[in-house]
C-alpha cells in the first residue's frame, strides 16, 4: 500500500501484531548512533514511577526515612501522571516541579543535590537489583544488543540519558553493554550544571566534544522529549514506538524512523543501509 500515511501504516503494524521499522523522512547515511536507554535498551517496568514516587514521599513527609522504598498505591499513581510532565528534564528541575506540586519544603541547593544523590544513585539501583539482580540480561530489551553490536560495526555509538552520569554508567554496565560506548553521558550531580542542562543542549555538546558531524549523526529514543531532543540538535532521529498511542504521538513530532518495538531494530538498520 504505497500511499497509505505514517499513521495507517503504524495502526496496521500494531493491529496485525508486526514487529517492524519504516521511514517517514528523507534520510542520510549515518554512522553515528546516539543511545537513550529507558524502552529503548532496557525495559521500563515501573521502576522509574517507583524512583518518582519516593521523591513524591521524599518531598511530602518531613521525617521521611530515606532507606524505606515503600511507594504506596496513590503516589504511585501520581508518579506516573508526572512522568511524562517532567520527562528529558534536569533532576534539579523534576525534583523543584514535584515539590512544587506534591510537597512544601524550602529546598536548598544542599537539599536538592542529596536527594539527587539519594534518588539516583540509591533509590534507583536498589530497585533495579532488587527487580533484575539474579539475572541482569532480563533487564535488556529483545533485540538491543544485538542492534549495539551491528551500530558498533557501522560506525561509533554513545548513549545519552536523562540519569545522572554515575547511574548511567552503572546501568550499562549491570547490563554488560558498556563495551559498545565510546561515550555514556549522564546529567552531572552538581545542581549548578544539573539545572542548566536539557538533552538537546547534552546532544550538542556531545556532539561538538566528538567531532560528530550533524548529517551522520542520530538519536534513538522512545519518547517526544527524545524526538524533539534530536531535532534540536539538527540530527536524524529514530522513534521506537512500543505501542499505538506513543507512535502516533512520535509521527506527530515528526521523527524520521519509527520501529514498532526494538525487536525491530533489523528493519531500522536496513532502512539505514539502503541510504
Amino acid at each position: 500500500m504505497k500511499n497509505e500515511t505514517p499513521l495507517k501504516k503504524l495502526k496496521h503494524l500494531f493491529n496485525n501484531n508486526q514487529e517492524s521499522a519504516f521511514q517517514i523522512n528523507s534520510i542520510h547515511p549515518i554512522s553515528n548512533f546516539i543511545f537513550d536507554f529507558d524502552g529503548v535498551l532496557v525495559k521500563e517496568c515501573d521502576i522509574i514511577e517507583t524512583a518518582y514516587g519516593w521523591i513524591i514521599r521524599a518531598v511530602r513527609e518531613k521525617n521521611f526515612d530515606t532507606k524505606d522504598l515503600f511507594i504506596n498505591q496513590n503516589d504511585l499513581e501520581q508518579a506516573f501522571f508526572i512522568r511524562p510532565i517532567v520527562k528529558a528534564k534536569s533532576q534539579a528541575e523534576k525534583i523543584t516541579i514535584l515539590n512544587e506540586k506534591y510537597g512544601n519544603l524550602n529546598l536548598t541547593k544542599d537539599h536538592i543535590e542529596e536527594l539527587i544523590i539519594l534518588w539516583t544513585k540509591e533509590v534507583f539501583t536498589n530497585l533495579i537489583l532488587n527487580q533484575f539482580g539474579d539475572n541482569p540480561k532480563e533487564y535488556l530489551l529483545v533485540g538491543a544488543k544485538n542492534f549495539l553490536e551491528k551500530t558498533s560495526q557501522i560506525g561509533k555509538v554513545f548513549g545519552l540519558t536523562a540519569n545522572i552520569q554515575p547511574q548511567a554508567e552503572f546501568l550499562m554496565e549491570f547490563v554488560g553493554l558498556t563495551e559498545y560506548f565510546s561515550e555514556i553521558v549522564g546529567f552531572p550531580v552538581e545542581i549548578s550544571q544539573n539545572i542548566k542542562l536539557n538533552k538537546t543542549k547534552m546532544l550538542q555538546n556531545l556532539m561538538l566534544k566528538q567531532g560528530l558531524h550533524v548529517k551522520e549523526t542520530c538519536y534513538i529514543g522512545d519518547s517526544t522529549p527524545d524526538i524533539r531532543a534530536g531535532q534540536g540538535a539538527g540530527i536524524l532521529t529514530i522513534g521506537i514506538a512500543n505501542n499505538y498511542s506513543n507512535g502516533a504521538e512520535l509521527i506527530e513530532q515528526g521523527c524520521d524512523i519509527i520501529a514498532t518495538s526494538t525487536a525491530a531494530y533489523s528493519d531500522v538498520l536496513t532502512i539505514l543501509k539502503t541510504k
